[in-house]
């Protein structure tokens, strides 16, 4: 279950999303293509049992620099560590925060 909410107003876009994810194991993972930073593209696979949100936050500064940042939470209600090996988290949550500056000079 996905659900995107949108909202601009003067130099300001503000994009966010909720998912929740229910998948009974990785072999059966799910693909959404998820809003990111301005010039990169998001498709995450998700499995197991989760709610993932983020917030994109864009700022145009008098047409010539834009700021971007992203946040990212996947909250897992299926198990104490994610990932694996040197990948390895112990907890149920991780947070991924970018950030982006594009200058255009044309």
């Amino acid at each position: 279950m996905l659900h995107d909410a949108q909202f601009s107003w003067q130099n300001w876009q503000i994009k966010a999303r909720a998912a929740y994810v229910l998948s009974t194991n990785y072999d059966s993972r799910l693909y959404a293509y998820e809003p990111s930073l301005p010039y990169a593209f998001s498709l995450p696979a998700y499995s197991g049992q989760a709610w993932k949100t983020c917030l994109l936050i864009n700022y145009k500064w008098k047409n010539k620099i834009t700021l971007s940042t992203k946040i990212g939470r996947m909250d897992y209600l299926d198990r104490d560590e994610i990932g694996t090996g040197l990948d390895l988290i112990a907890g149920t949550h991780k947070t991924d925060i970018s950030l982006q500056v594009v200058w255009n000079s044309l």
